[in-house]
């Protein structure tokens, strides 16, 4: 008699030493790998043993101890998932009823006939795979639709990025054009005779007009950041020149606001290296804009050194860069979050400095990207130190003179 492609597994269960033998012996000779219990407790122990392990399970419906109805009771209870043939010597239609209320698969009564013993129990492994495979079946094409609508979710999430990207491209386009006409217009009349009133008025116009130039930039930088849209080829540059480059207007700036303004670049800092300097150029020019603007009186010091030691065979070289100011300072509560986009010490800065809270974020970002990362200590009202890590590669035999004029 066919049964499936492996050796199914019974266990049978009757405290009749007798009877269970016979069972086991016709279910052994069908083909079926027979496990035997004396009790419905010794079979309930193998059933939590081996969860899943057997393929059909023929107990005795009254024997000492625990009962057949009980044992399946407990088998229900415990989520184990066993089809069950009770044997019974009882012809009452109300045990056979309650067998099958229970969940018995099928219900035998004695004499036992071997032929219909096995083709019972062979009938129920039989069924039961069929039913597990229907329910396997019921669940991929669950799993597969729940997919399809996460693809469709996926879809419609790139595409309002997209939009999103567009709209904010048209945007930054429209608001450049009159900020542009503005500070090109303000410097003009800066350049005029007026009295010390205008002269006013127009600097406040063209430092507002500068500033929101500034955070439209952020913000497309911050979508591009995101999408990880950012594409730019490392390129040979003179380290030193650029960090002096880039820092010029914030040295002037801090002396403007009365404060001392320090540049330290260690000896051992390569002259030539190669980089992505657009990165680090935005990311340098961040972190001194946030120092000038939060700090009122005192020094800003910047400070880049090589940040590891570099064996003599490779070329790469890891350079870091701090900037410390004796400015406001963050709350030790607010350092956790100070990295993330729109995020602020607190909205009395937002509403005293300004600004959309996008540079930190953003900068964070830029610093993986130059194969670093972006640190931050602080203690309110005594001055901050952010630095940040960048993996560049030394350009040797070249010198400063020999920087290409697009690289400096």
């Amino acid at each position: 008699m066919e049964l499936l492609e492996r050796r199914p597994r019974a266990l049978v269960v009757d405290d009749d030493p007798k009877l269970l033998t016979l069972e086991a012996r016709w279910l052994s000779r069908a083909g079926f790998e027979v496990v035997l219990a004396a009790s419905g407790e010794e079979a309930l122990r193998l059933l939590d043993a081996e969860p899943g392990g057997f393929d059909a399970l023929v107990s005795d419906l009254y024997m000492t101890g625990m009962t057949g109805l009980q044992l399946l009771e407990k088998i229900r209870a415990a989520r184990i998932d066993v089809p069950v043939v009770l044997v019974t010597g009882e012809g009452a239609l109300e045990s056979a009823v309650a067998a099958f209320e229970h969940g018995v698969n099928r219900y035998l009564l004695k004499p036992l006939d071997g032929i219909k013993l096995v083709q019972s129990v062979t009938d129920v492994v039989r069924l039961h795979g069929v039913a597990r495979m229907r329910k396997l079946s019921e669940d991929n094409q669950a799993l597969g639709t729940l997919v399809d609508e996460l693809r469709a979710a996926r879809d419609s999430a790139e595409e309002a990025g997209r939009a999103k990207t567009q709209l904010l491209a048209k945007m930054s386009h429209e608001l450049r054009t009159p900020l542009t006409a503005i500070m090109g217009n303000a410097d003009l009349l800066l350049s005029e005779k007026q009295s010390d009133e205008q002269r006013a008025r127009v600097t406040t116009i063209a430092r507002a007009a500068s500033s929101l130039l500034r955070m439209v930039d952020q913000l497309l930088d911050l979508g591009d950041l995101a999408r990880n849209n950012v594409h730019h080829a490392p390129n040979l540059l003179g380290l030193r020149i650029v960090m002096e480059e880039e820092l010029t207007p914030f040295a002037a700036r801090a002396k403007a606001k009365g404060l001392e303004w320090t540049l330290d670049v260690a000896s051992d800092v390569p002259e030539i290296v190669i980089g992505n300097e657009k990165h680090l150029r935005a990311l340098i020019g961040n972190l001194a804009d946030n120092a000038v603007k939060f700090t009122s009186a005192g020094r800003i010091v910047v400070r880049v050194e090589v940040a590891r030691p570099t064996a003599m065979t490779t070329k790469d070289v890891w350079i870091r860069c701090a900037i410390s100011d004796t400015g406001i300072g963050i709350p030790e509560p607010a350092l956790a979050r100070i990295f993330e986009p729109f995020a602020q010490a607190d909205e009395a800065m937002n509403r005293r400095y300004g600004g959309a809270g996008l540079g930190l974020g953003i900068c964070a970002h830029l610093a993986r990207l130059v194969g670093g990362s972006l640190e931050a200590m602080s203690a309110q009202g005594e001055g901050s130190t952010f630095s940040f890590t960048a993996r560049l590669k030394r350009h040797e035999g070249a010198s400063r003179r020999s920087i290409p004029a697009d690289a400096a």
